[in-house]
């Protein structure tokens, strides 16, 4: 009997044509129709997983204090310490989304001037990009978080 190789093609079954209409879970905001909006394929499911770990603070989440970067918590300081909290990304994102893996996470700090005649103010916006690579289906994506 002849041994066959198969090719393994990356693609999770949760994809597969037959399961379009099978929701594989909810995505953020909670602002659809009924509350939730479902997420019908892995990778939209993968990035509202990656916003959620971002947005959530650590002792937030019920059963599960340890979960969640805690961004909010450097937003307030007055120098963001930039390594400290992508290393925290990093590791969130190994234990908690073990399907990606990080490719880059670049932070800073943006300032966009004021409007006709200075009557409003200068607004200061925070941004994380965060881009990685989905290990099962070799492809590549990003997420931009924005803090005003």
């Amino acid at each position: 009997m002849a041994i066959v190789q198969r090719l393994n093609r990356g693609i999770h079954p949760l994809d597969l044509p037959e399961n379009e209409q099978v929701a594989v879970g909810v995505t953020l905001p909670f602002d659809g129709p009924a509350v939730f909006n479902s997420s019908f394929t892995t990778n939209d499911q993968i990035k509202s997983n990656l916003l959620n770990l971002l947005l959530t603070n650590p002792g937030e989440r019920f059963m599960n204090p340890r979960f969640g970067i805690g961004i909010r918590r450097f937003l307030f300081e007055q120098v963001i310490d930039q390594p400290t909290l992508t290393a925290k990304i990093e590791n969130g994102v190994s234990k908690y989304i073990p399907q990606i893996q990080l490719t880059n996470v670049s932070m800073g700090r943006q300032s966009i001037g004021r409007g006709f005649q200075n009557t409003y103010p200068e607004v200061h916006i925070f941004k994380i990009h965060i881009a990685y690579q989905l290990i099962r289906e070799n492809t590549m994506d990003a997420i931009e978080v924005n803090f005003n």
